[in-house]
């Protein structure tokens, strides 16, 4: 029997356990919005991990070498995970309102003014204000967000300044996420299959599609150093970090994790990304801060 007879069992549990989620999930279309239903919410939410948890039991062995297989397997991870964001992908973010704030930081920096520097209340941005405002959160506090991530706002907004495009941006993040888990699961010789675990739950999509929440990006590079240092590409895995923890702070956790494994040249990587990506914010409040 060859190895993809073997997991032909497996190809089989995948094709249903996608279909049985996809129509778990396509329930969460009728519960709109969801912050009016959350019992109603809550209860789809439990069946489909509780689906998810199911699926994990049903993957057990190795690729043992099988590229076909893996490609097979790779495929409909992907292609279950795209069907289940697109469904959330136009909803309304009921469950959250920072995408809100992201569209609010991205406007302000395509009017040509530094996010750090103003508050959304603040009269200086009075003429920036539109439908939306009322919907940001604590309008009287100055941004929390990272230089990246205050990048990628401003990107989306110069698309088009609507939330949808923050909710495409990252979906587009959170898909990066499952390419580069299958990338690792590929190099440690595991089934593509595992992937799905992530790639089909529901928290990373109704997080993700349906909120358009940030860490989408900080994930993705947080993994895609682990997958560069998989690799034996430390330095560039380093920079991927320091990339990370300019998209959200909680990586910064990794500078203390390179210094005890004495990696002092990679340390030196991940301060510096971090420095040059601050460093056009901080000049530009620093020559606000003398205007003023």
């Amino acid at each position: 029997m060859s190895s993809t007879d073997r997991l032909s069992p497996r190809a089989g549990t995948l094709f249903v356990a996608a279909v049985v989620l996809t129509l778990g999930h396509a329930v969460f279309l009728f519960l709109q919005p969801f912050n009016q239903k959350i019992p109603a919410f809550l209860t789809v939410y439990s069946a489909l991990c509780a689906g998810i948890a199911v699926l994990a039991t049903s993957i057990r062995r190795p690729l043992l070498g099988d590229a076909r297989a893996f490609r097979f397997e790779a495929g409909v991870v992907l292609a279950g995970a795209v069907v289940l964001r697109l469904m959330m992908l136009f909803t309304a973010p009921t469950l959250s309102d920072d995408v809100y704030r992201y569209l609010w930081d991205g406007r302000v920096q395509a009017a040509g003014i530094n996010p750090y520097l103003y508050a959304p209340k603040a009269g200086e941005l009075v003429t920036l204000r539109d439908e939306t405002f009322p919907f940001i959160n604590h309008p009287a506090i100055r941004t929390i967000y990272p230089p990246l991530a205050e990048l990628v706002f401003r990107a989306a907004a110069a698309v088009r300044p609507r939330v949808q495009l923050q909710k495409i941006a990252s979906t587009l993040f959170d898909l990066g996420i499952i390419v580069i888990l299958l990338a690792l699961l590929r190099g440690r010789k595991k089934p593509a299959a595992w992937a799905a675990l992530y790639a089909w739950h529901p928290l990373a999509v109704v997080e993700f599609a349906g909120s358009g929440h940030v860490d989408s990006l900080m994930l993705c590079l947080l993994l895609g150093g682990c997958l560069l240092f998989d690799r034996r590409k430390a330095a560039a895995g380093a920079g991927a970090f320091g990339l990370a923890a300019m998209s959200k702070w909680i990586p910064l956790v990794m500078a203390p994790w390179l210094i005890v494994r004495g990696r002092l040249r990679d340390t030196a990587v991940f301060i510096a990304t971090s420095l040059v990506l601050f460093l056009p914010f901080v000049v530009g409040f620093l020559v606000a801060a003398r205007a003023m």
